[in-house]
């Protein structure tokens, strides 16, 4: 999952970070790393763990938060399409080494594809006003739960979530009804915001700031991290 670290306040002549974003990443990114090191456990190793167990539903919405954060720090990109650019390319790398590690589930249209394709939406929508932004989100909400209840006989329309039950990704977001989370972001931006500078001037929280800070850093290592120490682990077991 990834954010744009790009939350700034220009107060004082020097940009800074707004610690608050950078904290409430930070807890998104260690609530991703233990659902993913649980997922993991689950799916390559067969522990007898529900992913609808309640743990690992409150773990999961990290990524909803993580959309947020996405839409809020919209605000203060600097270049938005060179960053929707990054994005992109890590995007289809994620794609491929996710196929080359396991054909079946590799990632269609995971966290990275999703925040590509929202990026571009709110970049597109920004000289909108609130209002109408509000209606796109909440019509967004409401495709994705109307979608869901019509069968899909092909995957072809996949990243707007219509999918047919035989379809596999490892990582899926599609952009309805996600999208939702990402435009509220973007509008609590624009109104809490609008100075760049932090409501919460002296919290401080250094270590889910560094976790925010790093969220593609950690993003990319959690992963091929996690499966070559669980990999070791199995060896030396057996």
């Amino acid at each position: 999952m990834k954010i744009d670290n790009s939350n700034y306040s220009s107060s004082g002549g020097k940009a800074k970070r707004l610690v608050e974003i950078d904290a409430i990443r930070g807890l998104a990114v260690l609530a991703m790393v233990i659902y993913h090191f649980i997922y993991d456990l689950i799916a390559f190793y067969n522990l007898d763990f529900s992913l609808n167990h309640p743990i690992m539903l409150v773990l999961a919405t990290a990524a909803y938060l993580f959309f947020f954060l996405f839409g809020l720090s919209s605000n203060f990109t600097r270049n938005p399409l060179k960053r929707l650019g990054r994005t992109a390319l890590a995007a289809l790398v994620i794609t491929v080494s996710t196929y080359f590690f396991d054909p079946n589930l590799y990632v269609k249209f995971g966290t990275l594809h999703f925040l590509t394709a929202a990026g571009l939406i709110v970049y597109l929508l920004k000289d909108q006003g609130d209002e109408v932004i509000v209606l796109i989100a909440m019509a967004a909400f409401l495709i994705g739960k109307f979608i869901r209840q019509i069968p899909a006989q092909n995957d072809w329309l996949f990243p707007l979530g219509y999918i047919s039950r035989s379809f596999n990704s490892s990582d899926y977001y599609p952009l309805f009804p996600n999208l939702t989370y990402v435009l509220l972001g973007y509008i609590t931006g624009r109104k809490f915001y609008q100075d760049a500078k932090p409501i919460f001037p002296n919290l401080k929280a250094p270590f889910l700031s560094f976790l925010g800070r790093n969220a593609i850093i950690i993003y990319f290592v959690h992963q091929p991290l996690f499966l070559l120490l669980l990999s070791g682990s199995a060896r030396l077991i057996k």
